[in-house]
C-alpha cells in the first residue's frame, strides 16, 4: 500500500489531505478544494498549497448567521427525552476592538435525579474565521469542567483563566464549538477525511472530519436528506482520550444540523434532533467592522 500526503487549503485555512492507494485502486482519498470564498483569504493558512477546483466547500460566511436559533430535544437512548438544547449565533459583538460574532450551545437536562448541564460559547471574527475567546461550563453529577480562554491569533498565543500564556500551533486558530460549524460548511465526497491542526491547543489536534455518507431521518422539525459528517477531537479531561461528534447536516444550502450526537462524561451518549430552526433579523457581519 502507498500514501501519498500534501497540504491543502481553502476559506476555513488548511488541511491535510491522505491519499492511500493498493495495487493501483485507490481505496481512500481525502482531500479539500476551494470556491470563490478564498477571496477573502490573504493568501493559503500555514503555508498550505490552494488547490483550486478541487476543493469543494459551503460558503462558511452564509453558515454564520447571526440571529439564527437551533432548538432541539436531547435523550440518553432508551432514557428518552432529558432536556432540551439551543445552538446559535449572535449579532456581532466587540472583543479587544475587534467585531466577533458569539456561537453559542447550551443544554440543560436531567436524568433521574441528576442534573446536567453544558454551556459553550465562542467568540468568532467573521471576516477572518479564527476563534478570539472560548469558554465552557460543563457540570454533571460527577464533577465539571471549566475553561476560559482568550484567543491572539496575531500574537502566536493563547491565555487560560489564570493568564499563563500558551504557544498557538496556527495563525487561524479554532476551538470545539467553531469547529462544528466548520465541519458544518465542508462538503466532502462520500467517506472522504480532512486533517486540521487548528485547535488552539496542540495537544487537542489533530482534529479529523469525515465525511460517512448520505440518509434520510425524520426529526420533530421534519424529514430531511442529510450528510452523516463526523468529527473526531482529541480531550483527554473529557473524553478520556478522543471524542465524536456526529452530525446529520441537510443536504441543502442551509446545511442545519439536525441532528447531533455526542458523548458527554457519566451519562453516556447524547442524542439531539432539531425541533426548530428561526433565524431573527439581526445586522449582517459584512457590514459590521465599523461598530468596534
Amino acid at each position: 500500500m502507498r500514501s501519498r500526503r500534501s497540504r491543502v487549503a481553502g476559506p476555513w485555512g488548511s488541511a491535510t489531505r491522505w491519499s492511500f492507494q493498493a495495487s493501483g485502486l485507490k481505496v481512500f482519498r481525502p482531500w479539500l478544494g476551494a470556491v470563490a470564498l478564498s477571496l477573502l483569504m490573504s493568501g493559503p493558512a500555514d503555508g498550505g498549497t490552494l488547490v483550486g477546483a478541487d476543493l469543494v466547500t459551503a460558503d462558511p460566511l452564509l453558515l454564520l448567521i447571526p440571529g439564527e436559533r437551533l432548538s432541539y430535544t436531547g435523550d440518553f437512548g432508551v432514557l428518552g427525552k432529558v432536556g432540551s438544547g439551543v445552538l446559535s449565533v449572535s449579532d456581532i459583538q466587540c472583543i479587544r476592538d475587534r467585531p466577533a460574532l458569539q456561537l453559542e450551545f447550551n443544554f440543560r437536562g436531567r436524568v433521574m435525579l441528576m442534573g446536567i448541564r453544558d454551556e459553550t460559547s465562542s467568540w468568532v471574527d467573521p471576516q477572518t474565521m479564527v476563534a478570539l475567546r472560548y469558554e465552557k461550563d460543563e457540570r454533571h453529577p460527577m464533577g465539571g469542567h471549566r475553561e476560559r480562554v482568550d484567543i491572539y491569533p496575531e500574537d502566536g498565543i493563547w491565555r487560560d483563566e489564570a493568564g499563563q500564556a500558551h504557544p498557538l500551533p496556527t495563525r487561524s486558530p479554532l476551538d470545539e464549538l467553531s469547529f462544528l460549524f466548520l465541519a458544518r460548511s465542508v462538503r466532502l465526497p462520500d467517506g472522504e477525511m480532512l486533517e486540521f491542526d487548528r485547535h488552539f491547543d496542540p495537544e487537542r489536534n489533530p482534529v479529523r472530519i469525515r465525511d460517512r455518507g448520505r440518509d434520510r431521518i425524520q426529526v420533530p422539525a421534519g424529514t430531511f436528506d442529510v450528510r452523516v459528517i463526523e468529527m473526531e477531537v482529541r480531550d483527554t479531561t473529557r473524553f478520556g482520550g478522543t471524542g465524536r461528534i456526529t452530525l446529520h447536516v441537510s443536504d441543502d444550502a442551509n446545511r442545519v444540523p439536525v441532528r447531533i450526537a455526542t458523548a458527554m462524561p457519566v451519562v453516556g451518549s447524547l442524542v439531539l434532533v432539531l425541533e426548530e430552526r428561526s433565524v431573527a433579523p439581526v445586522g449582517r457581519p459584512q457590514s459590521s467592522r465599523s461598530t468596534c
